[in-house]
């Protein structure tokens, strides 16, 4: 699936669900996170 397939088709789910979450999984989605463009530029140190 194409990733503006994704985004067309997503919605925001707020009945959540009572399970564990494997900690392998969290990490997954925090090394995302910190990889991901930001505004000005801050994951590579230079301010604007």
């Amino acid at each position: 699936m194409q990733v503006l397939e994704l985004l067309k088709q997503r919605r925001a789910v707020r009945n959540y669900e009572a399970r564990k979450v494997e900690d392998s999984q969290i990490a997954a989605l925090l090394e995302a996170a910190v990889w991901a463009p930001n505004d000005r530029l801050r994951e590579l140190g230079i301010s604007m």
